[in-house]
C-alpha cells in the first residue's frame, strides 16, 4: 500500500508542478513555485500534529490523510484555466541531462538525499536520544515551518539572481544548522530553535 500511494503521489506532484512550470516565465518562475510550496509545507506540518494525538488508530490516519489529498485535487478539477500548451516531449537520457543543466541533476540528488534523510533519520535518530512521539512530531513540524517561511524569500531571489548561487547558499545553511544539532549538546528548545532554521 505504501509503493502504491507513494506511485501515485509522485504522479499529482509531477502533473501539479508540470502544470505550474507551463504556466510560468523565467521571471516568475520561482515565485510561483514557492507559492506552491508554502501551501504543500503548510499542511505537511499540520498534519506532523496528528502524531500527538493520543489513541488515534493507525487505519484513521491514513483515512483522514486520503480525505485531504483528494480534497486538495478540487481545484485543479475545477478550475477554468486552460491547461498549458504541451509539445512532443524530448526524452533525454541523464548523461546528456547532466551535460545540459549539471546544477539541477546534481541539486535533484542532493535534494532527495537529504529530503529522505530528514524524514527517515532524524526522528529515529531523536527516538534513540529517547524524545517521545509528541516532541518528534513537533520538531518534524518545526522544520516544515521553518521551510515554508524560506520558500518566497528563496523563490524571490532565485528571480533576481543565478540560481546556483542561491542553491549553494541554502546547502551550506543545511550544513551549518545540521552540523549544530548533531555535534552540540542542545536541549529540546535549542534544537527546535535550529530545526527552523
Amino acid at each position: 500500500l505504501r509503493f502504491i500511494a507513494g506511485f501515485c503521489l509522485a504522479g499529482c506532484f509531477l502533473v501539479i508542478e508540470c502544470w505550474l512550470l507551463g504556466c510560468s516565465t523565467k521571471d516568475n518562475r520561482g515565485t510561483i513555485l514557492a507559492i506552491y510550496m508554502i501551501s504543500y509545507y503548510i499542511w505537511q506540518g499540520v498534519s506532523q500534529l496528528f502524531l500527538k494525538i493520543p489513541d488515534l488508530p493507525a487505519i484513521n490516519v491514513y483515512i483522514i490523510c486520503a480525505v485531504f489529498v483528494n480534497l486538495s485535487l478540487l481545484p485543479v478539477l475545477t478550475t477554468k484555466f486552460a491547461a498549458p500548451y504541451s509539445e512532443e516531449p524530448n526524452i533525454l537520457s541523464l548523461k546528456v541531462l547532466n551535460k545540459k543543466v549539471p546544477v539541477a541533476v546534481w541539486g535533484s540528488l542532493a535534494s532527495g538525499f537529504i529530503l529522505s534523510v530528514i524524514y527517515s533519520l532524524y526522528p529515529l535518530y531523536l527516538s534513540y536520544l529517547s524524545w517521545d512521539q509528541g516532541s518528534v512530531a513537533t520538531f518534524m513540524a518545526a522544520i516544515l515551518v521553518g521551510a515554508t517561511i524560506s520558500q518566497y524569500p528563496i523563490g524571490w531571489l532565485s528571480d533576481r539572481y543565478d540560481r546556483r548561487i542561491i542553491i549553494s547558499g541554502v546547502m551550506v545553511g543545511f550544513l551549518v544548522t545540521s552540523s549544530i544539532i548533531i555535534f552540540c549538546n542542545l536541549d529540546f528548545y535549542g534544537v527546535l530553535c535550529y530545526s527552523f532554521f
